[in-house]
């Protein structure tokens, strides 16, 4: 019996996404812009994304999001952990942007 996967060109787009957001973060750390905030977001990319894998080995039948949620309804913490960290990293997105906009500014953003 072969487990259900969600379609490639979802992982594409997810794979691209956090390689982006991956090297982007380095890429803050090392410049000093949004420091604190893309250190937090290291932290997440690199625990959440793998625990997410991990917890999803073990399901029986589904896709990988239908296993996230149901045991989301079930009130397991992990998928509380990992929706928190796919949260943040979007937020990150935001602050990024935004300090893209005001590099431009005198005034650097201080996040």
């Amino acid at each position: 019996m072969e487990m259900e996967t969600l379609p490639a060109w979802f992982w594409v787009v997810y794979y691209l996404f956090l390689l982006i957001t991956l090297s982007l973060t380095i890429y803050c750390i090392l410049k000093n812009r949004i420091k604190k905030l893309s250190i937090a977001n290291l932290l997440i990319i690199i625990s959440s994304d793998p625990m997410w894998f991990i917890q999803s080995i073990g399901r029986m039948e589904g896709t990988e999001f239908d296993y996230l949620m149901s045991q989301l309804a079930e009130g397991a913490l992990w998928p509380i952990y990992v929706l928190f960290g796919f949260l943040f990293m979007v937020i990150w997105w935001v602050f990024f942007l935004i300090s893209l906009i005001t590099k431009s500014s005198p005034e650097k953003a201080a996040y």
